[in-house]
């Protein structure tokens, strides 16, 4: 059983551990030298993502002492996190402030009012473009102004009008151009959309009158290349947009736009640009603390980083991101085979094969998914060993499950069908020409075959000199 406590510590990210940890060092915490000692104990575990009920805080912690003793100290934790909370919300958040502005406004209190609105309008301006959540602090901010003024007939009312609803209109133009980018970017997976004609044309009459707005014509961009995915000027735009460093984006935006245009040059990994434009997507994301969540690495993320070094033949900075990355993948329960997957594809490319039957002979795995990708490794395990007997076992296995199972997409399962065809083959000293497999092949089995058939053709060709 979980206590308040240890529910809302539990929900806390690594940012707000950072200010709580700051905040149990200062005298309003008003916990004694023992309590901020066993709090930090708390939070370095939290960090570690070492998560705590009741029961095992006290195994940890609270051996051979009272239950009393523990009910004080836990009493003490809560209103220390109670207290940061209010703090955290006083002084960071826009909504605690707008019932300040909002209470000023109703009694009358201009001085108070116009220090406190003017202080809050340059916050959420900061950014040359913010994100709609801010967007829509600012048309709450004109609108309590225009409010004001309402009997005023200064020009300047007229003013607050016009960025009121300016405002308003970029926060719906932005919700509705991140919503239908979402939707047309998962229908390339679903293969289904429920974005409309009407959803179309609201939107292209919204970008239309805010064209001056960076962020708006950003999505706007990615939003038509969605739709028309072969017209390549809409990826140029939204590239040219992202990398503009004159124009300050903030840093949803850049990770929202950053990541559809990822998986656009996913879909299009057979053009060299786009193999390179995916390394400076990912490597910008990663210079600006943007890459992880929370200390962890998204697992197709970690697996697209190294594809895309391996496929550019970089094994050093392949190497680079198995060690950086492997031990960070999240969600958790598929770390531990994703990790092993990519120290595998890595000394695969490596060409260290006694390396790789080192890692899979300890990999037991029951996801039909995985067991595919370590199906498709031993089978060129047993190629380069030139075992035929283990590689013809494992390549009518590989066959029998293609033709029962559907775990794989249609493009996946064909690109496996190809990548085995090439390597039996070869094995069997059968003629091939790997360009006519190119377009067949997925863009990483391409750059691995590659590299796997000229190393074999050279020991063929040692083999016959010593025969010679």
């Amino acid at each position: 059983m979980i206590s308040k406590f240890f529910e809302v510590f539990n929900n806390l990210d690594n940012a707000q551990l950072k200010e709580l940890e700051f905040f149990n060092d200062f005298p309003k915490s008003k916990l004694s030298k023992s309590q901020k000692e066993l709090f930090k104990n708390l939070i370095d575990d939290k960090r570690q993502h070492i998560t705590h009920n009741e029961h095992s805080f006290k195994k940890k912690y609270w051996k051979n002492k009272t239950i009393a003793d523990w009910n004080k100290n836990k009493t003490a934790f809560q209103k220390v996190i109670d207290r940061f909370l209010l703090t955290v919300l006083h002084e960071n958040t826009f909504w605690g402030n707008y019932l300040l502005i909002s209470y000023f406004h109703d009694h009358h209190l201009e001085k108070n009012f116009n220090l406190l609105w003017t202080k809050c309008v340059k916050k959420a301006s900061e950014f040359v473009s913010s994100t709609s959540m801010e967007k829509i602090e600012l048309y709450l901010l004109y609108e309590l102004k225009t409010q004001k003024k309402r009997h005023d007939r200064n020009p300047k009312r007229k003013d607050y009008l016009l960025k009121s609803e300016q405002n308003l209109d970029a926060f719906y133009a932005l919700q509705k151009l991140r919503l239908a980018c979402e939707q047309l970017n998962r229908q390339k997976i679903i293969g289904k959309s429920n974005h409309t004609k009407l959803d179309a044309d609201i939107i292209k009459l919204l970008c239309l009158k805010l064209k001056d707005i960076p962020e708006i014509q950003l999505y706007y961009n990615i939003y038509r290349l969605l739709l028309h995915p072969k017209k390549e000027e809409y990826y140029n735009n939204s590239f040219k947009l992202i990398y503009d460093f004159n124009i300050n984006f903030s840093k949803d935006i850049i990770i929202d736009t950053v990541e559809l245009l990822m998986n656009y040059c996913i879909r299009n990994f057979a053009q060299v640009k786009y193999t390179n434009h995916f390394r400076i997507h990912i490597e910008f994301l990663e210079k600006n603390n943007y890459l992880l969540v929370d200390s962890l690495i998204d697992i197709h993320s970690y697996n697209n980083y190294l594809a895309i070094c391996l496929i550019q033949n970089d094994l050093e900075k392949a190497d680079y991101v198995v060690k950086k990355y492997s031990r960070k993948i999240f969600p958790k329960e598929l770390a531990k085979h994703a990790e092993a997957l990519g120290k595998l594809r890595y000394y695969l490319y490596m060409l260290d094969i006694k390396k790789c039957w080192e890692i899979i002979m300890k990999i037991s795995v029951d996801d039909k998914t995985y067991n595919f990708a370590i199906d498709k490794i031993y089978l060129q395990l047993y190629y380069f060993d030139r075992d035929h007997i283990g590689f013809d076992h494992k390549l009518r296995a590989i066959r029998r499950k293609l033709d029962k199972e559907k775990k794989l997409n249609l493009v996946a399962r064909n690109n496996l069908r190809h990548f085995i065809t090439v390597l039996n083959k070869d094995i069997k000293n059968k003629e091939i020409n790997i360009e006519n497999y190119k377009s067949k092949l997925s863009p990483l089995d391409y750059a691995w075959l590659k590299k796997a058939l000229k190393t074999n053709e050279q020991h063929n060709l040692c083999n016959i000199e010593k025969i010679s």
